[in-house]
């Protein structure tokens, strides 16, 4: 600008950030015509004012005015010009566009936020979690022994339906437990040498002594006579626990049927297909969609 404030250079850059050309913005009063209002105004025209006064002013954020009328963030820098006698004519003002560095700061500050968030929700249900087996433990373990008392009919129907929701709560309170391990990153496995039909075995006839339904539940395994693996046996465990468990909730006649193929093998790998079947109301075409 010149010694009364009015802009006399206009470059390219300039151009581009507010859209307007060089012959309209000369003569015009920067902080008026493309700072936006209110206490941005009042601080770039105070940097002008101590530039005329000898003082330099550096990053200054403003919000100034670019096309079509949108705010752009921007860093400031004032210093005096001087002619070769050392008089001050005027000001240098270097501006620098900052929006997209700010708009990376709020995105990240956002995700730092989001994070921490995450986090303090998955401590939460580890905490429940644990907090929970406890009671849990005790009603299993009474009902346990309440059941190997002389019970009548209706007293040992009771004792039945304490002992299969008690089975419930404990793979739902497992099931969180297992989430907030996931979105923490602290899920890891343990790696043992098992049989995967005894597995199977077990799961499938623990869950036919739970249903109450009088359903069907039945085990197809291929005649392989070596089963053994290595691998995360009770990872193993619970997912054959949660798909016969989800096959018979969603199943109220019929069967669940569990079939586990043997397919390959190579020097360090087995690779077998297991799946569930049953006569349950199934999943819709759009819930299909959702899942898979």
């Amino acid at each position: 600008t010149d010694r009364n404030g009015l802009i006399n250079e206009w470059n390219k850059m300039c151009v581009t950030i507010t859209g307007y050309p060089k012959e309209l913005a000369l003569g015009l009063r920067f902080h008026l015509q493309f700072v936006h209002e209110g206490q941005d105004q009042s601080h770039v025209r105070k940097a002008f004012q101590d530039s005329m006064d000898g003082k330099e002013t550096t990053g200054l954020e403003f919000a100034m005015h670019g096309k079509e009328g949108a705010l752009i963030d921007v860093l400031l820098n004032v210093s005096p010009r001087k002619d070769t006698e050392g008089a001050i004519v005027g000001c240098i003002a270097i501006a620098q566009d900052v929006s997209g560095f700010r708009k990376l700061l709020k995105q990240e500050a956002a995700l730092t936020k989001a994070k921490s968030a995450n986090e303090a929700k998955s401590q939460f249900l580890a905490t429940m979690s644990h907090e929970m087996r406890t009671p849990l433990n005790v009603i299993g373990g009474m009902a346990s022994m309440l059941a190997d008392t002389e019970l009548g009919n209706e007293q040992w129907m009771f004792t039945q339906q304490i002992r299969k929701n008690y089975d419930v709560l404990l793979h739902l309170v497992n099931s969180i437990l297992d989430l907030a391990k996931i979105e923490v990153g602290r899920m890891s496995c343990h790696p043992v040498d098992f049989d995967v039909r005894k597995v199977i075995e077990d799961v499938v006839d623990a869950t036919a002594t739970a249903d109450t339904k009088g359903l069907e539940i039945c085990l197809s395994m291929d005649c392989l006579s070596d089963y053994q693996v290595h691998g995360d046996e009770n990872m193993m465990r619970q997912i054959f626990t949660n798909l016969i468990a989800n096959a018979i909730k969603f199943t109220e006649r019929g069967y669940v049927k569990v079939v586990a193929e043997f397919e390959d093998e190579t020097e360090k790998h087995r690779i077998f297909r297991f799946s569930v079947h049953d006569t349950g109301i199934g999943i819709s075409t759009e819930d299909i969609k959702l899942l898979f």
